[in-house]
């Protein structure tokens, strides 16, 4: 068992419900959840996400600090708030780049997003970064618009993070030139 979708009629996760899981790699957990015993995943050493599908906030209002600590691992699985799936965010073909004013206005469609994640653009004059911006994406949003303040781009690259923390890139980069 790798990927696990727990259904919305749970509240909770029971003590040891998924103990020696050593395959989960992610786990979906509806907005229904309100506790999550600390040993529910212990020893899941490869559990590397899980798609909440609530807030931050009410993750952090239930979910106890000392949850992953029975887990074996270095580093804690990363968090992937308002989840209504688990598919990676795709930036869709076409995305835009045109000048305005002093600035360069990108458009980046997405074909899908899931959970939360994060987009950074990267302006580029040849080789040059020329600058950067990056925005949040909500889980379900269809396209983000971002203003750079950069007038020498002669192409950007756009990028899909889980995190701006972790830097985990989600998607292939995708890059258009400015109009």
């Amino acid at each position: 068992m790798t990927d696990v979708i727990l259904p919305s009629s749970l509240t909770s996760v029971s003590n040891r419900m998924f103990d020696q899981c050593a395959s989960l790699k992610s786990v979906l957990i509806p907005n229904s959840i309100n506790r999550i015993n600390e040993g529910a995943f212990r020893l899941c050493e490869h559990l590397s996400d899980v798609y909440y599908g609530g807030s931050k906030e009410r993750w952090n209002s239930f979910a106890s600090r000392y949850l992953w600590s029975s887990m074996s691992i270095e580093t804690p699985p990363t968090i992937h708030y308002n989840a209504i799936g688990t598919a990676v965010p795709i930036i869709a073909d076409n995305m835009t780049a045109v000048k305005e004013s002093g600035t360069v206005k990108v458009s980046v469609p997405f074909e899908s997003v899931e959970y939360d994640s994060h987009i950074i653009t990267v302006a580029l004059k040849g080789n040059n970064m020329s600058g950067v911006a990056f925005d949040t994406v909500a889980a379900g949003e269809t396209e983000k618009t971002l203003i750079m303040d950069t007038a020498d781009a002669d192409s950007v690259k756009t990028f899909a993070w889980d995190s701006l923390n972790g830097m985990r890139p989600l998607c292939e980069a995708k890059t258009v030139t400015v109009e």
